[in-house]
């Protein structure tokens, strides 16, 4: 499956507390358009008149309420995130854990177990990032794309001028997204390689001091550590060469805009107020493009933190609740979403039967292991229910 696929299916999981969300945060990005009307409203009248009369009042008491409900908003799509991004984290790392867990002892994971925890740990949290950001990202393209409305309808060339560092990041981003994949994926491995060093070692102190390798485990374990922080570095220079390209790409074209706004304030083209509105809404276009073009450089690495998480489920096939088409129902006993009319019986309906129904269940699950076959826990438990 394709990373955009993955994101799909996690979206999927929760999706009125992902629209809950979206709704929430979408509204935050979105309110900073009524402070910036009030703006270019307060500066006209303030170039009309030089006293302070009531409609001065009037727009500061609205920008006043605005700013309150916005902190408001801030609070709730904190808490909202928060939540969501627990519920996504917490499914990836109990579908790993499960398939560890059905595969046989020998075989439970591919690699080491210090690479295993490195994708529990630093993978799923990439994952959980992607799918955050999908709703800021969204939001300030909602906001970019009423504002240029807006400013549209004040000065078309300096409006299509503001989104022109937009192309130059997305150029930016498609050159270097294979570059950004293979650091990801070797930062990874060695991160990977010094936890399972690490654990190796904290395991066999006893066998290590009797055979007087203090030195030689000393030595290779400085090795793993200078591979990782050669890894580790390219990895984050290059994050930080993609960062800095980008905000200094959208600061120049800040200054350009402003000094051809100030050459069209001269023309009297435009008011004293269109010019504030074009420079408060500038700041959070500007953001947007950033923003936009660090998201797509995180995407390339979450590629490969689907990658390493599907080398994890080694094969594993999509369970059935996953099916597409089918009427989902929820067990009485666990609360857990299940296909209707799946023979398998519940996990927790299966520990309230007595001891005595379940013997004899040990054997051709031992039989099945040795065999080099073992099989799949759904599988043994549709078996268990049938005897």
């Amino acid at each position: 499956m394709k990373a955009y696929q993955h994101m799909w299916q996690l979206i999927r999981y929760r999706p009125w507390l992902y629209a809950a969300n979206c709704l929430i945060w979408w509204t935050i990005h979105l309110a900073p358009i009524v402070p910036g009307l009030i703006a270019q409203h307060y500066f006209n009248l303030l170039a009309k008149n030089s006293e302070f009369n009531q409609q001065f009042w009037i727009l500061s008491i609205w920008l006043v309420m605005t700013a309150m409900g916005r902190v408001v908003l801030v609070l709730s799509g904190g808490w909202t995130d928060t939540v969501h991004r627990f519920c996504i984290s917490a499914l990836l790392r109990r579908n790993l854990l499960e398939r560890i867990l059905e595969r046989p002892g020998a075989r439970a994971v591919p690699g080491s177990p210090g690479e295993a925890i490195s994708i529990f740990r630093d993978d799923a949290e990439r994952a959980e990032d992607a799918i955050s950001w999908t709703i800021d990202n969204t939001g300030l393209a909602l906001f970019a794309m009423v504002s240029m409305i807006i400013l549209l309808r004040i000065n078309v060339p300096i409006t299509l001028f503001v989104f022109v560092p937009l192309v130059f990041i997305v150029a930016i981003v498609q050159a270097q997204e294979k570059r950004l994949e293979n650091y990801r994926r070797a930062s990874r491995e060695a991160t990977g390689r010094v936890t399972s060093a690490i654990g190796e070692i904290f395991s066999s102190i006893q066998a290590i001091q009797g055979a007087a390798a203090e030195e030689q485990v000393i030595t290779h374990f400085q090795t793993l550590n200078e591979k990782r922080r050669t890894t580790m570095l390219k990895d984050s220079v290059l994050e930080q060469i993609l960062s800095s390209t980008f905000e200094n790409t959208v600061g120049l074209g800040t200054g350009l805009i402003l000094i051809l706004g100030a050459q069209t304030l001269q023309s009297q083209q435009i008011s004293i107020g269109d010019l504030a509105l074009f420079i408060y809404y500038l700041a959070f276009v500007s953001d947007f493009t950033s923003s936009l073009g660090m998201f797509l450089a995180h995407y390339a690495q979450t590629k490969v933190a689907f990658q390493r998480m599907e080398t994890l489920l080694q094969g594993a096939p999509a369970p059935a609740g996953c099916d597409r088409g089918r009427r989902q129902r929820r067990c009485r006993w666990c609360k857990w979403s299940r296909p209707a009319g799946a023979g398998a019986p519940c996990k927790s309906k299966r520990r309230r039967e007595l001891p005595s129904q379940r013997t004899g269940r040990g054997s051709s699950n031992l039989q099945a292991d040795r065999q080099g076959h073992p099989q799949p826990l759904h599988d043994r438990l549709h078996t268990a229910s049938q005897q």
